[in-house]
């Protein structure tokens, strides 16, 4: 494709010390279905190498900007505005990948929404399954929150030029911590309308890499609050920013009696101001507010009842459920041994939960401590001497009367031990010492178990406070449940997301789609020892293998979910989800090829032995009846294929997505709307007569208009 003088879309990618991942990112935009582009990179004297594998990337469409001197990423970006020939400048950070029809629904949207200054898309998350972010679909709603939140994400942003022209509106140069982008996005409000795709059209890597990492999010973000109030034109103390931290869940504690009272006030004061200058859409705004005023009631109720009392008097949602939610805490409170006043001054991070189906008779009485089970608790560990002492605090701090606690350590060398040693009090029995693995760790400690109900929970996450209990009661209420299921809390470097356990109104989906909350998943003993535990040979899906196990055997109808949040769930840099994702796919290939082995599918079997390496000696998933569960295998596969291979990357995914296309037939009504428009994305890709045409039309397209 040659290079155009005015080209419609100018995608800028800012550059700095992200040379790992910047040649990922620069061939995501160049392998796209939209053509008519400029790629502008604006390196900011990086010194990593990633200016030279941009350079390796041979396409005339690629700009390259440098810079002798480090001026910071609101100066680099700049740079790139002003150096844009496009209608349309998009968005994109160089350590994160552009969805193939991205920039085409972009343009199509503005061209038919010519209200519109800016689109941006959803947002799906390395590493994280299924996690994905939403922003507001109309700009009312997105205006009506700008105060909390960015109306549209800027990575995944397109601008109109035009509107950046017409009234100079560029980076403050001199903000170099985080909030630039939302900053930025926010001076556009006098001139834009906002909107958003709700498709998935951008992926954002989490990592070390991030400029938030490492950071203190609530001094980050009340410089923001600060700079936010003065460019909105609302008067505020700071005092006031420190209580507008709380609606936004940034807080050292919950809030108490005395906070409470001065947030309301806040709350009230911030609604009349915005009344009288009118910055933002009244109803939504207002609707926001009073949604985050609502949701910060469970973490309150979690620390101190009067407090919780006062917020419900206040406004704050009063009713059965909330009433309940307060007596369960003052009760969890109260088994653990302590006094309000005596709860410790730590970050909370729970949100309100929200609503899930066939939860467990939340409203019963307290089960007697007596007839609560005994819980087994299984951590295994290696080199995670970062994350060790929060986890194993975590477990102590549920003061849970029935609990044996295991630490199985693979022999770290980074400190783990000396951890493990001043908290072996604790615990009923730990080792240290040179193991298969984790499901092997996992399995040498379910071992030793004398539990009816068992769990386990990875080092670098966390229980919340009463989780055990709440298990404990469920267990108890309910001798039918094998698998009790919760919501758990994903921590990210720069905030949190709540992800529920999968809604059981839609038993299917338990197998064709499961939403496995791993650190809130707990199971009977006795399924477990029917199980022989976890699938050694398995290092990354045990827990989807597991599940599948006890579906398969027992039906969807002996899982139990509940819709508080149990556990934190936390994503980093080192961790498997972020940094080996193509081995959690081998294994799942490799448990699916098995099920089509059973159901007697050879075809589709075949299928996923070309694009994944299959896990050889699996103990295999018995089927009482192969023939029942025929179709439903069938579903399974499609949608593993379907979700994580209609965008072709290698020549394994074209060899294997052509087989696919050739020897199965598909059904009418068979696929999702969804679906059905990834096979229509990846039918267009296989249009041509092999791997090597393939490489070929898609030079082709970088060469040719």
């Amino acid at each position: 494709m040659a290079a155009s003088a005015s080209p419609r879309v100018t995608v800028l990618m800012t550059l700095y010390n992200k040379g790992p991942f910047v040649e990922e990112a620069v061939r995501s935009v160049l392998a796209g279905t939209y053509t008519d582009l400029e790629l502008l990179v604006v390196d900011d004297a990086s010194t990593d190498g990633g200016v030279e594998r941009v350079r390796s990337v041979q396409d005339p469409r690629i700009r390259l900007l440098t810079t002798e001197r480090n001026a910071g990423r609101p100066t680099a970006a700049n740079r790139g505005y002003d150096a844009a020939r496009g209608e349309f400048v998009a968005v994109l950070d160089a350590d994160d990948i552009m969805h193939p029809e991205r920039l085409a629904k972009q343009v199509a949207y503005l061209d038919a929404n010519p209200e519109v200054g800016v689109v941006g898309t959803s947002l799906s998350v390395f590493g994280a399954k299924d996690e994905l972010w939403n922003w507001p679909e109309k700009d009312e709603q997105g205006r009506g929150g700008m105060l909390f939140s960015d109306p549209v994400c800027y990575g995944t942003c397109m601008i109109r030029r035009a509107v950046l022209e017409e009234h100079h509106l560029r980076c403050d140069t001199d903000w170099r911590t985080p909030g630039m982008d939302y900053l930025f996005l926010l001076k556009l409000a006098p001139y834009v309308r906002y909107a958003n795709i709700h498709e998935a059209l951008t992926f954002y890597r989490v990592g070390e890499q991030n400029m938030r990492h490492g950071r203190d999010p609530i001094a980050d973000r009340a410089r923001i609050y600060r700079r936010q109030f003065e460019l909105f034109g609302l008067p505020a103390t700071e005092e006031e920013v420190r209580l507008q931290l709380m609606l936004h869940r940034l807080y050292v504690h919950a809030p108490d009696l005395a906070e409470v009272w001065a947030l309301y006030r806040w709350k009230e004061r911030l609604k009349r101001m915005v009344r009288r200058n009118g910055v933002f859409p009244t109803q939504a705004f207002e609707a926001e507010v009073e949604r985050r005023w609502r949701r910060i009631f469970h973490p309150i109720a979690d620390r101190g009842s009067v407090a919780a009392l006062l917020h419900l008097l206040l406004g704050g949602g009063l009713g059965f459920g909330t009433l309940r939610y307060l007596v369960t805490a003052r009760l969890g409170r109260l088994r653990g041994g302590n006094k309000e006043a005596e709860r410790p001054d730590t970050p909370i991070d729970a949100v309100a939960p929200a609503h899930v189906s066939d939860t467990v008779l939340p409203d019963a009485p307290p089960v007697p401590v007596e007839e609560l089970p005994r819980i087994t608790l299984v951590t295994p560990s290696f080199q995670q001497a970062g994350f060790l002492e929060e986890c194993l605090t975590s477990v102590r701090d549920q003061r849970y009367p029935h609990l044996e606690h295991f630490v199985v350590d693979g022999g770290s060398t980074d400190g783990s031990v000396s951890i493990i040693e001043q908290h072996a009090n604790d615990l009923a029995w730990w080792c240290s010492e040179k193991d298969g693995g984790q499901s092997d760790a996992i399995s040498k400690g379910a071992a030793r178990g004398t539990g009816r109900v068992f769990a386990w929970l990875n080092s670098d996450d966390i229980l919340l406070p009463g989780a055990l209990l709440k298990v404990g009661e469920a267990f108890a209420r309910d001798p039918h449940m094998k698998v009790l299921c919760g919501a758990r809390i994903l921590r990210f470097p720069d905030g949190d997301r709540s992800l529920e356990p999968e809604d059981a109104k839609h038993p299917e989906t338990f197998f064709t789609a499961p939403r496995i909350n791993q650190q809130s998943t707990f199971f009977r003993m006795d399924t477990m020892r029917e199980l022989d535990f976890v699938e050694r040979k398995l290092h990354y899906v045990m827990d989807y293998e597991l599940w599948l196990q006890v579906v398969f055997r027992h039906g969807p109808g002996v899982v139990r979910t509940i819709p508080d949040a149990l556990s934190v769930f936390r994503q980093h840099s080192d961790s498997k989800t972020s940094t080996v994702h193509h081995r959690f796919l081998d294994e799942i290939a490799s448990i699916l090829h098995g099920l089509c082995g059973t159901t007697g599918q050879h075809e589709l079997a075949a299928v996923l032995a070309i694009g994944h390496p299959i896990t050889p000696g699996l103990r295999g998933i018995p089927l009482a009846d192969p023939a029942a569960h025929r179709e439903r295998v069938r579903a399974m596969v499609l949608a593993f294929l379907l979700k994580w291979h209609y965008t072709i990357w290698s020549a394994r995914d074209f060899r294997m997505m052509r087989r696919f296309r050739r020897t199965v037939s598909l059904r009418a009504g068979e696929l999702s709307s969804l679906q059905q428009e990834r096979l229509r994305m990846l039918d267009r890709q296989l249009h041509v007569p092999g791997w090597v045409a393939f490489r070929l039309r898609r030079k082709w397209k970088h060469l040719v208009r």
